[in-house]
């Protein structure tokens, strides 16, 4: 059971960081990236590209994925989100459309490159140690501490500093900010490539204690979509619908079949949040 609770919150430190680079674009800049997914999995396939074929070490290549995820956010911001803003109604119609078409591109792309078929990292099931008489795999360890070490930094950076202070803000009070000489559009840009080098990391330390396929970009998405707004949007709240939403799903993988266990915690999480809202719309209803 204590082997269980770690893999839950390693898996779910890593849900967390997916998870908050997708809370970034749209809790702070209101901006729809349904290519956050794939960002993700690029990262996987980073890292996985550069062990296998390349030798590079395992952890250089995470880091590398942080680069390529913040370039790929780069790109479909250009491609998708610039043109959206140039016009007045719509925008996040136009955003929904335009980066899920990109990540049906992406992910035709990894099948191209990389096939259909699962790929995963030799030294996955060999690096592990024994800890309070709980067999531990370092990959995962790293994992956690990594997550852990970035979400709190992010945070500080955020509530603390003038730059993470100003991102907020120019989210919050966009016209205002225009009004008094904020540059906006690059405060923006910063937002969304800040996102992708999350998931770009995300990706790249999912590689070290998961399998990739092309598929897995929608599953991706939709775990960010569940944690984020289960987590109202807030780092705290995030972090902790990512830590559940990873025990959750590493308890139901020892018991039942990974596809049946992956349908019950989204039923789970969907059941809690439809719940959580009919008692807001009640709880706001009494105070009217």
């Amino acid at each position: 059971m204590l082997g269980q609770l770690f893999s839950g919150l390693a898996i779910g430190s890593i849900y967390m960081l997916i998870a908050l680079g997708f809370t970034l674009v749209l809790g702070i800049g209101n901006i729809v990236n349904l290519a956050h997914g794939s960002v993700v999995v690029t990262g996987m396939y980073t890292v996985y590209e550069l062990n296998t074929k390349h030798n590079f070490p395992v952890y250089l290549a995470v880091l590398v994925a942080v680069v390529v995820g913040a370039l790929v956010a780069l790109i479909i911001y250009g491609v998708a989100i610039i043109p959206s803003f140039k016009r007045t109604n719509n925008t996040h119609r136009d955003q929904l459309v335009y980066t899920l078409l990109i990540m049906s591109l992406i992910t035709a792309i990894h099948q191209l490159l990389f096939t259909g078929q699962l790929l995963s990292l030799s030294f996955e099931k060999r690096d592990a140690f024994i800890f309070l008489g709980v067999n531990i795999e370092r990959p995962r360890l790293i994992a956690f501490i990594v997550a852990i070490i970035v979400t709190g930094a992010l945070y500080a950076w955020l509530q603390f500093t003038t730059q993470g202070k100003l991102l907020r803000m120019t989210g919050k009070f966009t016209a205002s900010s225009h009004a008094i000489g904020v540059p906006v559009s690059k405060v923006f840009l910063l937002l969304f490539v800040l996102g992708g080098a999350l998931a770009g990391l995300a990706g790249g330390l999912l590689m070290t204690v998961e399998p990739v396929a092309p598929g897995n970009a929608f599953s991706v998405l939709i775990v960010a979509l569940l944690v984020a707004i289960a987590g109202r949007l807030t780092f705290i709240g995030v972090g902790i619908a990512g830590i559940l939403y990873g025990i959750t799903q590493v308890v139901l993988n020892s018991k039942f079949d990974s596809h049946l266990a992956t349908a019950l915690v989204f039923i789970a999480f969907l059941l809690v949040l439809s719940f959580e809202r009919v008692f807001s719309s009640r709880s706001g209803r009494r105070l009217a």
